[in-house]
């Protein structure tokens, strides 16, 4: 009796201790079913996504294609019920100009060295009424058309509408754009008109139709191409500089100096333009040499310059200035405002300003009479001069500076203009690194302040200076390393460095603690409940032994 009473309390009590289990587990476990259910929600969200992307991306191929379908059954349609009598129209195929309406002016943008007749604009303008000259004498179809007649079309509402032709980068007005209209707009770029002047006449000016006039429009394809599409990239990263001939030249000598480009791959130059600065009180500027042929020097107006280059693409000397020296002095020779065109597109170069300092001696005259001395030549002593004025002795005068006076001898050097980076690399990161590629770019952690950096110059006679390396701030930072040359010439390298927000490590770490800290409560539930047990089962071992007794 007693046995069964024990079995029933044993029971009862394995019952409470699992209904207690169930009740502390019961919020965890729920939890854990709560996210496995969110996991497969999401997963389940995500791959629908993907299959109504894919669907999407399906039916608008299978538009595409419906389309096209479409398009050629027209084409083929047109073709089927075209008559005899159309078929000679296919002439419209020949046509090489566009036409363009804005506000008043009827534009067209034609082929080099080719004239437009009447006839040939009506094939594009079906609803021209008619085409007059300056004279107001209406044009025959088989006349030349020139800017300035007035074009009569009519619009949508069958009203006559009258338009200002303008064939685009015809400055001759002789019908057609030619080599000589390039010439004239070379000479209208060198008038250095005003701001005022340049305003009413842009809209003729710019063929490229970037708000600007410059050597880009005087180089534009049109003129070398047959296109009024720009399709030249500038890809050459070109270096630039000014090189003067002589360290030192004396008053009255001539001195050259170069201005250079130089990293030429495949692209070639067109033209060229920029600013001439120089103290004319200590130099007069005598000849100019443009690839190597004289130019006329009166066109340095106003300091500004523009050539034709007939594409230059030579490793060396593209500009050779040939001064006078005045007076003594150290005088600097600047060309800034540098544009160079490639195919009417802006070629790369390093910078857009270069410049030389040398000395003007305060003795010797130089040229052939200074190269027959010899160096460190001693002056001799000067032999006194007797004076005699009217009706008074012969006087004798003494000379000073007997001494003889060493001439010093100018040792010149060439100095080196080597400003490249050999090697960089970054402790952590990787980089590709490449000399002539100037700008890299990567992406560091929230604890990341500065950058580890092993710098090798390509020369010995270089340094740098590193700029931005410290205390990186959330987003984008840059750090700039400036190699220096020994002429003095500097390049600059840039690493864009990218560095993430804290907020980015904070929510997976709270998801961390959020787990740990299930589990650990997990685990201090089924210990107490182990617990819970034991003391049962000892209690009832107890009482058997009280009860044997």
């Amino acid at each position: 009796m007693k046995t069964t009473k024990n079995l029933i309390s044993k029971a009862g009590k394995c019952l409470l201790v699992f209904g207690i289990l169930f009740s502390q587990l019961s919020f965890p476990l729920s939890v854990l079913a709560d996210e496995i259910s969110n996991e497969k929600e999401g997963n389940v969200t995500e791959t629908t996504k993907i299959q109504q992307q894919t669907t999407d991306i399906i039916s608008n191929e299978t538009n595409e294609e419906n389309n096209k379908t479409k398009n050629n059954e027209i084409e083929v349609t047109k073709e089927e019920v075209q008559t005899e009598e159309e078929l000679p129209e296919a002439k419209e195929e020949e046509i090489n100009f566009t036409v363009e309406l804005e506000s008043d002016a009827c534009i067209i943008r034609n082929k080099l060295n080719t004239t437009i007749t009447l006839k040939e604009l009506k094939q594009v303008l079906e609803n021209i009424v008619k085409v007059t000259d300056e004279d107001d004498n209406e044009i025959e179809e088989t006349e030349i058309l020139h800017s300035g007649d007035q074009v009569t079309i009519l619009d949508e509402n069958q009203t006559e509408v009258e338009y200002f032709l303008v064939i685009f980068g015809d400055y001759d007005d002789d019908g057609m754009i030619t080599e000589e209209d390039q010439q004239i707009l070379l000479n209208i770029l060198k008038t250095n008109l005003t701001d005022e002047e340049l305003t009413e006449i842009l809209s003729f000016l710019d063929l490229n139709q970037d708000e600007k006039f410059n050597i880009l429009d005087v180089t534009y394809p049109i003129f070398t191409e047959n296109t009024w599409e720009n399709q030249t990239e500038a890809t050459d990263e070109l270096e630039n500089y000014l090189k003067a001939s002589e360290e030192t030249v004396y008053v009255g000598e001539e001195i050259e100096v170069n201005y250079i480009i130089e990293g030429f791959n495949i692209d070639t130059l067109a033209g060229i333009e920029g600013t001439l600065n120089y103290n004319k009180e200590l130099l007069e500027l005598t000849n100019i040499k443009v690839n190597g042929v004289e130019e006329n020097i009166l066109e340095l107006d106003h300091d500004y310059f523009a050539y034709l280059l007939e594409d230059y693409n030579q490793d060396g000397v593209l500009i050779t200035l040939t001064f006078k020296a005045l007076a003594i002095g150290n005088p600097n020779v600047e060309i800034e405002n540098i544009m160079a065109s490639i195919g009417g597109a802006q070629a790369k170069i390093d910078f857009d300003k270069a410049s030389t300092i040398f000395e003007i001696a305060e003795y010797g005259k130089g040229g052939d009479e200074e190269e027959t001395k010899e160096e460190n030549q001693i002056p001799q002593p000067t032999t006194p001069k007797t004076e005699q004025t009217k009706d008074s002795e012969p006087t004798t005068t003494t000379t000073t500076n007997l001494t003889p006076t060493p001439v010093a001898t100018v040792k010149k050097v060439a100095l080196s203009s080597d400003n490249y980076i050999k090697s960089l690399t970054i402790k952590g990161y990787k980089i590709d690194f490449d000399k002539n590629t100037y700008e890299y770019s990567i992406n560091v952690k929230n604890s990341v302040s500065s950058l580890d950096l092993d710098i090798v110059l390509n020369s010995d006679l270089a340094t740098y200076t590193v700029e931005g390396n410290q205390n990186f701030k959330v987003g984008e930072n840059t750090v700039n390393i400036i190699v220096k040359a020994e002429d003095g010439s500097t390049k600059t390298y840039s690493i864009k460095v990218n560095k993430e927000k804290k907020e980015d490590n904070t929510e997976e770490e709270e998801q961390e603690e959020s787990s740990s800290s299930k589990t650990v409560i997990i685990i201090l539930i089924i210990l107490v409940i182990i617990g819970l047990i034991y003391v049962i089962f000892k209690d009832d071992e107890e009482d058997n032994k009280e009860s044997k007794k």
